[in-house]
């Protein structure tokens, strides 16, 4: 998933509180079963000219990805089940959206949530954690070392480094 928040000042001001802000919402809309890393948020700045009003906008860009595949078992019959049979977990965009609305925070000026396909979502997080970022704003910190952003609700908010790689992302 894809969320794009407009800030009223300099994006990067509000990448901790923007983070901590999409990630109590995810994982409180779509909590994790016991036990399981709750839903990640990897974020970077997101920096464009507006040429129609001649300033900058202040875009920050996120990726959400979704932890906790649902064991969904495909029954043959009373007896037998397929036991490798897991769905992925699908966060709801439009819902996302709603409890952000109204959730507001007084540095973002406008929402986009978008559901979007893994592969792209694996891509933009690729660039938001690349030292050598191709079309967002500065550089992430690099693979394994930029942060990504977790919340669950008994130890609130925390960071740790990303972990595309475990998501066999990157």
């Amino acid at each position: 998933m894809l969320v794009c928040i407009d800030t009223l000042t300099t994006a990067s001001n509000h990448i901790d509180a923007c983070a901590a802000w999409l990630a109590r919402t995810v994982n409180t809309l779509h909590p994790v079963s016991a036990g399981t890393m709750p839903h990640s948020v990897a974020i970077g700045p997101w920096l464009c000219d507006d040429a129609t009003s001649g300033r900058a906008c202040n875009r920050l860009l996120a990726v959400v990805h979704a932890h906790d595949d649902k064991f969904a078992p495909d029954c043959i019959d009373e007896r037998l089940v397929v036991h490798n049979a897991t769905h992925d977990v699908h966060l709801d965009a439009a819902a996302i959206a709603k409890a952000l609305q109204c959730d507001p925070r007084p540095f973002a000026t406008a929402i986009g949530v978008s559901a979007v396909p893994k592969h792209h979502a694996a891509d933009v997080w690729g660039e938001i954690v690349t030292t050598n970022r191709q079309w967002m704003h500065g550089s992430g910190d690099g693979f394994a070392r930029h942060p990504q952003w977790q919340w669950d609700a008994n130890d609130g908010m925390w960071d740790c480094r990303e972990k595309s790689a475990e998501y066999q992302w990157h």
